[in-house]
């Protein structure tokens, strides 16, 4: 993907190191020019110094070919304006990060698809932001070592049907991830898998991963059958 990150801050350059270690096209716009460098040297990603809000540093750094913007400066009002920016060159997804409650709104208004708190402001919440999926995090454990996670299985899943068994010993099922809640939304039922239990399309899970593992865990979790109706 082409990123655009909006600030070098220490949100802005691990967002951007982990973004450049996954081989995305990374590029980081701040105004502080001894700050770009630290970035640039502790990253790798490409950054322009220079303010977020000027029309002139977006078109530098490749608006029009942005997939992904993330508004990650410590101002509001400078996340704000770059988003609404980035809305007007219609970028796919926008992120902000919100420092003050009361610029919600305006961030919804301003059409920023994901919007993460400074209150729990974490580098993962960006990523799966960015990725769109329905995963979302619960809480961290074992001293952040690993942490829980919810997801509802789409529609379509590859795992619908399957038991836990069947699923955990998938070839490209990931190691240190533990099913541990399954509900129903539909009916609120709700039971605590163990190998013989039946996922099914539609159902909330609940499991536990080490972090490095998440990754992996996505990609099989979220695998679904193509949409044969869009044929």
């Amino acid at each position: 993907m082409y990123i655009i990150i909006a600030g070098g801050g220490q949100v802005g350059s691990e967002l951007a190191k982990q973004m450049v270690q996954q081989k995305h096209d990374v590029i980081v716009i701040e105004r502080d020019k001894e700050q770009c460098d630290k970035v640039y040297a502790s990253t790798g990603a490409v950054v322009i110094n220079g303010s977020v809000t000027s029309v002139g540093i977006l078109k530098e750094a490749g608006i029009d070919k942005a997939e992904v913007c993330i508004a990650a400066t410590e101002k509001d009002a400078e996340n704000l304006a770059f988003s609404l920016l980035c809305k007007s060159y219609d970028v796919p997804r926008i992120i902000a990060r919100l420092r003050n409650p009361d610029y919600e709104k305006s961030y919804r208004i301003a059409g920023v698809n994901s919007i993460v708190r400074v209150t729990n402001i974490m580098v993962d919440q960006i990523i799966m932001a960015m990725e769109d999926t329905k995963i979302k995090k619960i809480s961290t454990i074992a001293k952040g070592k690993a942490s829980i996670y919810k997801m509802i299985l789409p529609e379509r899943s590859k795992l619908n049907g399957k038991t836990v068994i069947e699923i955990t010993k998938k070839r490209n099922f990931p190691k240190n991830i533990v099913f541990v809640a399954v509900s129903n939304p539909e009916d609120e039922s709700f039971f605590i898998p163990h190998g013989d239990s039946v996922l099914s399309a539609k159902q909330e899970l609940v499991f536990i991963a080490m972090d490095e593992n998440l990754e992996a865990a996505i990609e099989v979790l979220t695998e679904e059958f193509p949409d044969r109706r869009k044929r």
